[in-house]
Protein backbone atom coordinates (compact mmCIF):
# COMPACT_ATOMS: atom_id res chain seq x y z
CA UNK A 1 0.00 0.00 0.00
CA UNK A 2 2.40 2.31 0.82
CA UNK A 3 4.67 1.15 -2.04
CA UNK A 4 1.39 2.23 -4.15
CA UNK A 5 1.33 5.59 -2.99
CA UNK A 6 5.30 6.27 -3.41
CA UNK A 7 4.54 5.45 -7.15
CA UNK A 8 1.38 7.37 -7.55
CA UNK A 9 3.64 10.43 -6.27
CA UNK A 10 6.35 9.82 -8.06
CA UNK A 11 4.21 9.93 -11.32
CA UNK A 12 2.56 13.09 -10.39
CA UNK A 13 5.70 14.71 -10.29
CA UNK A 14 6.84 12.81 -13.52
CA UNK A 15 3.70 14.11 -15.04
CA UNK A 16 3.94 17.67 -13.81
CA UNK A 17 7.28 17.83 -14.73
CA UNK A 18 6.46 16.49 -18.43
CA UNK A 19 3.95 19.41 -18.82
CA UNK A 20 6.22 22.16 -17.11
CA UNK A 21 8.84 20.90 -19.98
CA UNK A 22 6.31 21.06 -22.37
CA UNK A 23 4.98 24.68 -21.63
CA UNK A 24 8.77 25.51 -21.94
CA UNK A 25 8.79 24.10 -25.35
CA UNK A 26 5.51 25.42 -26.33
CA UNK A 27 6.89 29.04 -25.29
CA UNK A 28 9.90 28.88 -27.04
CA UNK A 29 8.27 28.03 -30.23
CA UNK A 30 5.67 30.57 -29.83
CA UNK A 31 8.38 33.11 -29.25
CA UNK A 32 10.35 31.82 -32.21
CA UNK A 33 7.31 32.23 -34.54
CA UNK A 34 6.66 35.20 -33.98
CA UNK A 35 10.36 36.88 -34.41
CA UNK A 36 10.15 35.09 -37.79
CA UNK A 37 6.93 36.48 -38.66
CA UNK A 38 7.68 40.17 -37.71
CA UNK A 39 11.17 39.65 -39.57
CA UNK A 40 9.20 38.57 -42.68
CA UNK A 41 7.09 41.46 -42.79
CA UNK A 42 10.36 44.11 -41.86
CA UNK A 43 12.13 42.56 -44.76
CA UNK A 44 9.36 42.37 -47.31
CA UNK A 45 8.71 45.41 -46.55
CA UNK A 46 12.14 46.99 -46.75
CA UNK A 47 12.98 45.06 -49.68
CA UNK A 48 9.49 45.67 -51.97
CA UNK A 49 10.60 49.50 -51.20
CA UNK A 50 14.24 48.65 -52.49
CA UNK A 51 13.02 47.04 -55.66
CA UNK A 52 10.62 49.84 -56.22
CA UNK A 53 13.22 52.75 -55.90
CA UNK A 54 15.56 50.54 -57.72
CA UNK A 55 13.32 49.59 -60.88
CA UNK A 56 11.55 52.97 -60.99
CA UNK A 57 12.33 53.82 -64.02
CA UNK A 58 12.30 49.80 -66.01
CA UNK A 59 8.48 49.97 -65.91
CA UNK A 60 7.71 47.08 -63.76
CA UNK A 61 4.80 46.38 -61.88
CA UNK A 62 3.59 45.58 -58.41
CA UNK A 63 2.83 42.24 -58.87
CA UNK A 64 6.60 41.98 -60.60
CA UNK A 65 8.04 43.32 -57.75
CA UNK A 66 6.60 41.57 -55.27
CA UNK A 67 7.42 38.51 -57.29
CA UNK A 68 10.94 39.49 -57.28
CA UNK A 69 11.02 40.39 -53.73
CA UNK A 70 9.04 37.11 -52.48
CA UNK A 71 11.92 35.05 -54.64
CA UNK A 72 15.16 37.12 -52.34
CA UNK A 73 13.15 36.16 -49.07
CA UNK A 74 14.43 32.96 -48.36
CA UNK A 75 17.92 33.23 -49.17
CA UNK A 76 17.85 36.24 -46.98
CA UNK A 77 16.21 34.02 -44.41
CA UNK A 78 19.12 32.03 -44.63
CA UNK A 79 21.84 34.49 -43.61
CA UNK A 80 19.82 36.19 -40.70
CA UNK A 81 18.38 32.54 -39.43
CA UNK A 82 20.81 32.44 -36.55
CA UNK A 83 20.00 36.99 -35.69
CA UNK A 84 16.44 35.69 -35.07
CA UNK A 85 17.23 32.46 -32.51
CA UNK A 86 18.76 35.11 -30.94
CA UNK A 87 16.14 37.51 -30.50
CA UNK A 88 13.64 34.55 -29.71
CA UNK A 89 15.96 33.19 -27.20
CA UNK A 90 16.37 36.73 -25.32
CA UNK A 91 12.89 37.54 -25.87
CA UNK A 92 12.05 33.59 -23.80
CA UNK A 93 14.58 34.11 -21.43
CA UNK A 94 13.51 38.02 -20.73
CA UNK A 95 9.97 36.66 -20.60
CA UNK A 96 10.67 33.52 -18.18
CA UNK A 97 12.32 35.81 -15.81
CA UNK A 98 10.57 39.16 -15.38
CA UNK A 99 7.12 36.92 -14.79
CA UNK A 100 8.59 35.02 -11.91
CA UNK A 101 7.99 32.07 -14.39
CA UNK A 102 11.32 30.83 -13.92
CA UNK A 103 11.34 30.93 -10.01
CA UNK A 104 8.03 28.90 -10.31
CA UNK A 105 9.55 26.03 -12.59
CA UNK A 106 12.83 25.92 -10.33
CA UNK A 107 11.02 25.55 -7.04
CA UNK A 108 8.40 22.79 -8.95
CA UNK A 109 11.71 20.99 -9.40
CA UNK A 110 13.12 21.48 -12.66
CA UNK A 111 16.78 21.80 -13.27
CA UNK A 112 18.77 24.18 -15.63
CA UNK A 113 19.15 21.17 -18.01
CA UNK A 114 15.40 20.11 -17.87
CA UNK A 115 14.76 24.08 -18.68
CA UNK A 116 17.07 24.18 -21.59
CA UNK A 117 16.60 20.83 -23.31
CA UNK A 118 13.02 21.31 -25.02
CA UNK A 119 14.39 24.85 -26.60
CA UNK A 120 17.67 23.49 -27.47
CA UNK A 121 15.73 20.08 -29.31
CA UNK A 122 13.91 22.69 -31.23
CA UNK A 123 16.72 24.76 -32.43
CA UNK A 124 18.09 21.56 -33.40
CA UNK A 125 15.14 20.80 -35.38
CA UNK A 126 14.98 24.50 -36.43
CA UNK A 127 18.91 23.51 -38.07
CA UNK A 128 17.75 20.78 -39.52
CA UNK A 129 14.56 22.10 -41.69
CA UNK A 130 17.42 24.64 -42.52
CA UNK A 131 19.92 22.31 -44.30
CA UNK A 132 17.02 20.03 -45.82
CA UNK A 133 14.40 22.37 -46.59
CA UNK A 134 15.25 25.77 -46.54
CA UNK A 135 18.61 25.81 -48.31
CA UNK A 136 16.91 24.18 -51.08
CA UNK A 137 14.41 26.63 -51.61
CA UNK A 138 16.52 29.33 -51.39
CA UNK A 139 19.19 28.28 -54.27
CA UNK A 140 15.83 27.76 -56.79
CA UNK A 141 14.29 30.93 -55.47
CA UNK A 142 17.51 32.65 -56.16
CA UNK A 143 17.76 31.25 -59.77
CA UNK A 144 14.33 31.58 -60.40
CA UNK A 145 14.55 35.52 -59.54
CA UNK A 146 17.81 35.72 -62.06
CA UNK A 147 15.43 34.61 -64.73
CA UNK A 148 12.37 36.35 -63.90
CA UNK A 149 14.34 39.68 -63.39
CA UNK A 150 16.18 38.96 -66.89
CA UNK A 151 12.39 38.09 -68.40
CA UNK A 152 10.56 41.37 -66.49
CA UNK A 153 13.73 43.82 -67.78
CA UNK A 154 13.83 42.01 -71.61
CA UNK A 155 17.53 40.98 -70.86
CA UNK A 156 18.66 38.14 -73.57
CA UNK A 157 22.43 37.89 -72.26
CA UNK A 158 23.04 36.00 -69.06
CA UNK A 159 23.31 38.34 -66.40
CA UNK A 160 25.61 37.35 -63.32
CA UNK A 161 25.79 38.70 -59.81
CA UNK A 162 29.16 38.96 -59.16
CA UNK A 163 29.87 41.52 -56.34
CA UNK A 164 31.79 39.31 -54.29
CA UNK A 165 34.21 38.06 -57.06
CA UNK A 166 37.52 39.10 -57.54
CA UNK A 167 39.86 38.58 -60.66
CA UNK A 168 43.53 39.03 -60.43
CA UNK A 169 44.89 40.03 -63.87
CA UNK A 170 47.82 42.03 -64.70
CA UNK A 171 49.97 43.17 -68.06
CA UNK A 172 53.45 43.78 -69.19
CA UNK A 173 53.11 46.69 -66.73
CA UNK A 174 51.25 46.60 -63.83
CA UNK A 175 49.04 44.36 -61.55
CA UNK A 176 45.36 44.38 -60.78
CA UNK A 177 42.29 42.86 -59.65
CA UNK A 178 39.07 43.47 -60.59
CA UNK A 179 36.03 43.25 -58.96
CA UNK A 180 32.08 43.95 -60.49
CA UNK A 181 28.77 44.38 -59.50
CA UNK A 182 27.60 42.40 -62.15
CA UNK A 183 28.45 40.82 -65.45
CA UNK A 184 26.40 40.39 -68.72
CA UNK A 185 27.67 37.35 -71.17
CA UNK A 186 27.40 38.74 -74.45
CA UNK A 187 28.10 37.00 -77.62
CA UNK A 188 31.13 38.99 -78.45
CA UNK A 189 32.11 40.59 -75.57
CA UNK A 190 31.70 40.71 -71.52
CA UNK A 191 29.87 44.24 -70.14
CA UNK A 192 31.16 44.52 -65.93
CA UNK A 193 28.70 46.93 -64.20
CA UNK A 194 30.20 49.21 -61.76
CA UNK A 195 33.78 47.91 -62.14
CA UNK A 196 36.31 48.35 -59.57
CA UNK A 197 39.90 48.13 -60.86
CA UNK A 198 42.57 48.02 -57.93
CA UNK A 199 46.25 48.56 -58.76
CA UNK A 200 49.01 46.51 -56.87
CA UNK A 201 52.26 48.21 -58.21
CA UNK A 202 51.38 51.35 -60.31
CA UNK A 203 53.34 54.34 -59.26
CA UNK A 204 50.23 56.97 -59.46
CA UNK A 205 47.32 55.40 -59.79
CA UNK A 206 45.94 54.21 -56.53
CA UNK A 207 42.56 52.27 -58.18
CA UNK A 208 39.77 52.96 -60.80
CA UNK A 209 35.80 53.60 -60.43
CA UNK A 210 33.97 53.04 -63.77
CA UNK A 211 30.22 52.36 -64.19
CA UNK A 212 30.65 50.33 -67.39
CA UNK A 213 33.72 48.27 -68.71
CA UNK A 214 33.95 45.87 -71.29
CA UNK A 215 36.07 42.80 -72.58
CA UNK A 216 37.03 41.34 -75.78
CA UNK A 217 40.38 39.85 -76.96
CA UNK A 218 42.11 40.78 -73.77
CA UNK A 219 41.10 44.78 -73.98
CA UNK A 220 39.51 45.86 -71.12
CA UNK A 221 37.43 49.17 -72.20
CA UNK A 222 35.98 51.44 -69.71
CA UNK A 223 33.57 53.88 -70.03
CA UNK A 224 32.55 57.13 -67.66
CA UNK A 225 35.24 56.15 -64.99
CA UNK A 226 37.34 58.17 -62.64
CA UNK A 227 40.73 57.43 -61.63
CA UNK A 228 41.80 57.54 -58.13
CA UNK A 229 45.63 58.19 -57.46
CA UNK A 230 48.14 57.97 -54.25
CA UNK A 231 47.36 61.44 -52.68
CA UNK A 232 43.77 60.17 -52.72
CA UNK A 233 42.69 63.02 -55.38
CA UNK A 234 40.63 62.04 -58.21
CA UNK A 235 39.87 63.09 -61.98
CA UNK A 236 37.99 62.73 -64.93
CA UNK A 237 39.83 59.10 -66.81
CA UNK A 238 41.79 59.46 -69.43
CA UNK A 239 42.65 55.65 -69.79
CA UNK A 240 39.65 54.15 -72.13
CA UNK A 241 41.27 50.52 -72.93
CA UNK A 242 43.54 48.45 -70.74
CA UNK A 243 45.24 45.49 -72.31
CA UNK A 244 44.78 42.56 -69.57
CA UNK A 245 46.03 38.83 -69.44
CA UNK A 246 42.44 37.68 -68.41
CA UNK A 247 40.18 36.31 -71.57
CA UNK A 248 36.50 36.00 -71.20
CA UNK A 249 37.11 31.97 -70.90
CA UNK A 250 39.31 32.34 -67.67
CA UNK A 251 36.41 34.49 -65.98
CA UNK A 252 33.50 32.03 -67.23
CA UNK A 253 35.70 29.26 -65.85
CA UNK A 254 36.19 31.12 -62.49
CA UNK A 255 32.22 32.09 -62.28
CA UNK A 256 31.31 28.38 -63.02
CA UNK A 257 33.70 26.91 -60.15
CA UNK A 258 32.21 29.18 -58.19
CA UNK A 259 28.46 28.11 -59.02
CA UNK A 260 29.67 24.76 -58.25
CA UNK A 261 30.49 25.76 -54.99
CA UNK A 262 26.92 27.80 -54.46
CA UNK A 263 25.10 24.59 -55.54
CA UNK A 264 26.74 22.46 -52.96
CA UNK A 265 26.62 24.52 -49.99
CA UNK A 266 24.98 23.64 -47.23
CA UNK A 267 23.42 21.09 -49.29
CA UNK A 268 24.52 18.05 -47.18
CA UNK A 269 23.16 15.19 -49.80
CA UNK A 270 25.37 17.05 -52.31
CA UNK A 271 28.33 17.06 -50.41
CA UNK A 272 28.73 13.72 -48.77
CA UNK A 273 28.36 12.80 -52.31
CA UNK A 274 31.49 14.25 -53.23
CA UNK A 275 33.24 13.36 -50.60
CA UNK A 276 32.49 9.88 -50.80
CA UNK A 277 32.56 9.11 -54.57
CA UNK A 278 35.42 11.91 -55.30
CA UNK A 279 34.07 12.79 -58.46
CA UNK A 280 34.41 16.09 -58.42
CA UNK A 281 37.87 18.37 -58.93
CA UNK A 282 40.26 18.34 -55.78
CA UNK A 283 39.92 22.10 -54.66
CA UNK A 284 36.12 21.78 -54.87
CA UNK A 285 36.23 18.37 -52.89
CA UNK A 286 38.58 19.75 -49.86
CA UNK A 287 35.96 22.26 -49.85
CA UNK A 288 33.27 20.18 -49.71
CA UNK A 289 34.81 18.83 -46.51
CA UNK A 290 35.23 22.25 -44.72
CA UNK A 291 31.60 23.10 -46.03
CA UNK A 292 30.32 19.85 -44.04
CA UNK A 293 32.37 20.42 -40.66
CA UNK A 294 31.35 23.79 -40.72
CA UNK A 295 27.08 22.86 -41.16
CA UNK A 296 28.14 20.37 -38.49
CA UNK A 297 29.65 23.06 -36.27
CA UNK A 298 26.45 25.47 -37.01
CA UNK A 299 24.66 23.89 -34.53
CA UNK A 300 27.13 24.10 -32.22
CA UNK A 301 26.58 28.20 -32.47
CA UNK A 302 23.37 28.34 -32.69
CA UNK A 303 23.19 26.49 -29.29
CA UNK A 304 25.86 28.21 -27.86
CA UNK A 305 24.02 31.22 -28.45
CA UNK A 306 21.46 30.15 -27.22
CA UNK A 307 23.35 29.96 -23.78
CA UNK A 308 24.42 33.29 -24.01
CA UNK A 309 21.00 34.87 -24.28
CA UNK A 310 19.86 32.25 -20.54
CA UNK A 311 23.21 33.55 -19.27
CA UNK A 312 22.45 37.58 -19.63
CA UNK A 313 18.87 37.81 -20.15
CA UNK A 314 18.02 35.96 -16.67
CA UNK A 315 16.97 39.04 -13.75
CA UNK A 316 14.69 39.53 -11.38
CA UNK A 317 11.45 41.59 -12.10
CA UNK A 318 12.86 44.82 -10.07
CA UNK A 319 16.44 44.91 -11.30
CA UNK A 320 16.50 47.83 -13.27
CA UNK A 321 19.66 46.97 -16.20
CA UNK A 322 17.39 44.92 -18.56
CA UNK A 323 17.78 47.18 -21.34
CA UNK A 324 22.01 46.93 -20.78
CA UNK A 325 22.23 43.25 -20.61
CA UNK A 326 19.69 43.27 -23.82
CA UNK A 327 21.70 45.20 -25.38
CA UNK A 328 25.38 43.40 -24.68
CA UNK A 329 23.35 40.07 -25.45
CA UNK A 330 22.58 41.85 -29.19
CA UNK A 331 25.91 42.91 -29.58
CA UNK A 332 27.85 40.14 -28.37
CA UNK A 333 25.77 37.89 -30.98
CA UNK A 334 26.41 39.70 -33.74
CA UNK A 335 29.81 39.61 -32.96
CA UNK A 336 30.12 35.99 -32.05
CA UNK A 337 28.56 35.11 -35.77
CA UNK A 338 31.36 37.57 -37.22
CA UNK A 339 34.08 35.92 -36.06
CA UNK A 340 32.64 32.58 -36.88
CA UNK A 341 32.24 33.62 -40.09
CA UNK A 342 35.46 35.17 -40.60
CA UNK A 343 37.14 32.00 -39.42
CA UNK A 344 35.44 29.90 -41.68
CA UNK A 345 36.01 32.27 -44.80
CA UNK A 346 39.69 31.78 -43.82
CA UNK A 347 39.30 28.01 -43.58
CA UNK A 348 37.57 27.71 -46.84
CA UNK A 349 40.08 29.78 -48.19
CA UNK A 350 42.86 27.42 -46.76
CA UNK A 351 45.04 29.76 -44.99
CA UNK A 352 44.10 28.32 -41.58
CA UNK A 353 43.11 24.49 -40.95
CA UNK A 354 39.85 23.02 -40.37
CA UNK A 355 39.89 22.63 -36.73
CA UNK A 356 41.12 26.68 -35.85
CA UNK A 357 38.81 28.00 -38.55
CA UNK A 358 35.59 26.20 -38.08
CA UNK A 359 35.62 24.10 -34.54
CA UNK A 360 38.18 25.88 -32.05
CA UNK A 361 36.27 28.88 -32.41
CA UNK A 362 32.79 27.20 -31.63
CA UNK A 363 34.11 24.69 -28.87
CA UNK A 364 35.64 27.40 -27.05
CA UNK A 365 32.42 29.50 -27.11
CA UNK A 366 30.25 26.61 -26.07
CA UNK A 367 32.65 25.43 -23.01
CA UNK A 368 32.94 28.94 -22.04
CA UNK A 369 29.19 29.48 -21.79
CA UNK A 370 28.50 25.72 -20.25
CA UNK A 371 31.03 26.86 -17.66
CA UNK A 372 29.81 29.99 -16.79
CA UNK A 373 26.35 28.40 -16.19
CA UNK A 374 27.95 25.54 -13.96
CA UNK A 375 29.80 28.04 -11.97
CA UNK A 376 26.88 30.40 -10.81
CA UNK A 377 23.28 28.77 -10.71
CA UNK A 378 20.68 29.63 -13.42
CA UNK A 379 19.02 32.24 -12.83
CA UNK A 380 21.42 34.66 -10.77
CA UNK A 381 24.21 34.91 -13.07
CA UNK A 382 24.67 38.47 -13.01
CA UNK A 383 23.69 40.12 -9.94
CA UNK A 384 24.68 38.02 -7.10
Amino acid sequence: MVQNKINLANNLYYMSNNKAKLYISKEFLTIFIKVLLAVICLTLFIDIVELLRKFANDGLNPIQIIHLSLLKQTHLYVEILPFIILIASIIFFTKLSSTNELTILKTSGLSNSSIFLGPIMLIAIIFLLEIFVLHPIAKKSNISYQEKLNKYLNIKAAKIETSNLWFKANNQNDKFIINSEQIIFKQDKLEFTKLNLFFINHEKIKFINSSKAYLANNLLSLTDSIIYNLQEKNEASKIEVININITRDDIEKIINTTQKLNHNNFNLINIIKIIILKQADPEIIAQSIIMLNHIIAKLCSYVSIFLLAAYLCIFPPRYNKKIINITATIILGFIIFFILNISYNFALSAKIPIFHGIWLPNFLLLFSLIYLHLKKELGYSLWT
